[in-house]
């Protein structure tokens, strides 16, 4: 809900200026580093452990990383303006602040898989957005939201439509929203980064995601 307040707000004030949003730049420290709390706050010196780097060594889960940054991508891939990518970001590389946030780079072949996964994730979406004029350039509508729950839709018209929902809730949510107004009724929509539809009847359709799972649907 808090986010949805602040893309509003953004909206509001920017209205169609071409802004870029982002997880991660120069000046912060690495958001894998930020989810697993695995920073010095007070010693941008500090060199925190390369998490998504360790393979079974690593001292949590990776796959929680993994479900937590690719959501966050999908939310700022899926947004108006043009999105930034900081470098490593997309392989979840790890780093305290300036300069820690500046580490070298890793690349195929030398990732593991946890990289090739979070890699092959970020590679989707940008694909869809790539395949689709409405997450490039749509108008954004709110849909549904609550404190896990969150649809809206890009339309750029003529039935050129993207719902992008997400569940950050900790077990699977299913809900009946409503899709009026975007000329898509009728039609069956297929999830452009992953598996599963949605039919839309009666201008609305029923969604179902798994805990920390999202979808982008299109025509």
């Amino acid at each position: 809900s808090d986010l949805e307040n602040m893309v509003a707000t953004g909206e509001s004030v920017y209205g169609d200026a071409v802004m870029s949003p982002f997880i991660g730049n120069h000046d912060i420290l690495r958001y894998s580093t930020y989810l697993a709390n695995n920073y010095d706050p007070y010693d941008d010196w500090n060199q925190p452990e390369d998490l998504m780097a360790a393979g079974s060594g690593a001292t949590v889960d990776q796959w929680d990383l993994i479900n937590k940054m690719s959501m966050a991508f999908c939310f700022v891939l899926t947004q108006k303006g043009a999105p930034l990518i900081y470098y490593g970001d997309e392989i979840g590389l790890a780093g305290n602040g300036d300069p820690d946030n500046r580490r070298a780079m890793s690349f195929a072949p030398y990732l593991n898989a946890n990289q090739d996964e979070m890699l092959g994730r970020i590679q989707a979406l940008g694909q869809a957005r790539q395949d689709s004029k409405a997450l490039r350039r749509g108008d954004r509508s709110q849909i549904w939201v609550d404190d896990d729950f969150y649809v809206y839709s890009r339309d750029a018209g003529n039935g050129d439509v993207a719902i992008v929902a997400m569940n950050k809730g900790g077990s699977t949510r299913t809900e009946s929203v409503s899709l009026s107004g975007l000329g898509i009724d009728g039609q069956t929509l297929t999830n452009a980064v992953g598996s599963g539809s949605i039919s839309v009847s009666g201008e609305s359709a029923t969604i179902s995601l798994g805990s920390w799972e999202y979808a982008v649907y299109v025509p």
